[in-house]
């Protein structure tokens, strides 16, 4: 999945997310992101840089206000490692390889809580995930076995 994400120096913020977010740079801000299924190209594309201006408008007008008075803006494009649900992976693989992968645009918070939900697979402790989530990220959950159609 494809992300672009832009920033601009100057104005200070307090971090916010929403689906989108606004987290501080020590320099400035950064703002966004566009999720695009489907596409990998790494080129940055003003149209998405208007689409986090306008999200970032309808959320937080006034940071938004702040933002278009900014000398110059940048952004950056990344490619996002996710699943077909959109739901991480972290368990055990047949043959017994711990997984931990899938994170899309939410590694920095799910990854420490899905590393300590792995470490206690590894040591047959307890996970700090209720079963039901931890049955949510398994890597072999229905949402993600292979489509099988007719044979013909």
């Amino acid at each position: 999945m494809r992300g672009q994400a832009d920033w601009v120096e100057g104005p200070s913020v307090r971090a916010v997310a929403w689906g989108g977010y606004a987290a501080p740079t020590g320099q400035g801000v950064l703002f966004g992101a566009t999720h695009d299924r489907g596409r990998t190209d790494l080129a940055v594309r003003p149209e998405d840089s208007a689409r986090n201006r306008d999200t970032l408008r309808s959320r937080a007008p006034a940071l938004a206000d702040r933002v278009e008075a900014a000398p110059s803006a940048q952004a950056r494009v990344a490619v996002r490692a996710t699943t077909a649900d959109r739901l991480p992976i972290a368990g055990r693989l047949d043959g017994g390889l711990l997984m931990l992968g899938g994170l899309g645009s939410r590694g920095l918070c799910l990854a420490p809580l899905l590393g300590e939900h792995l470490a206690a697979l590894a040591l047959g402790l307890p996970s700090p995930l209720p079963r039901a989530l931890a049955g949510r990220v398994r890597p072999d959950r229905p949402a993600l076995r292979p489509k099988v159609g007719p044979r013909t």
